[in-house]
């Protein structure tokens, strides 16, 4: 415990930079992990109306949606940890200039 309260200010810091890091692997998620399947749903040409209009049509595949979803909630997600750790490390700063 001793050691925590002498190292607390290096200690902190290093955690802010991990939440950094992991805040910017999930903010950058969609460059690591691009989708590779198909942006849009098969059209049924066979059953289309005379009225039909392109909404109609042109649908966003389940899975694209899905994955986009996906990559705007690890996106907040990382903006979140980058937040923190951008904290984590001004919080010894401020301490050293308390004291």
């Amino acid at each position: 415990m001793k050691w925590c309260i002498q190292n607390f200010n290096p200690l902190i810091a290093t955690i802010g930079l991990i939440f950094d890091l992991i805040g910017a692997w999930l903010v950058a998620w969609e460059i690591v992990q691009q989708y590779k399947g198909e942006k849009f749903a098969p059209v049924d040409v066979a059953n289309l109306n005379i009225d039909s209009t392109a909404e109609d049509i042109v649908k966003e595949h389940p899975r694209y949606k899905l994955f986009e979803a996906s990559k705007y909630k690890k996106m907040k997600w990382g903006i979140t940890f980058l937040a923190l750790g951008f904290i984590l490390q001004i919080i010894p700063n401020v301490l050293q200039i308390v004291h």
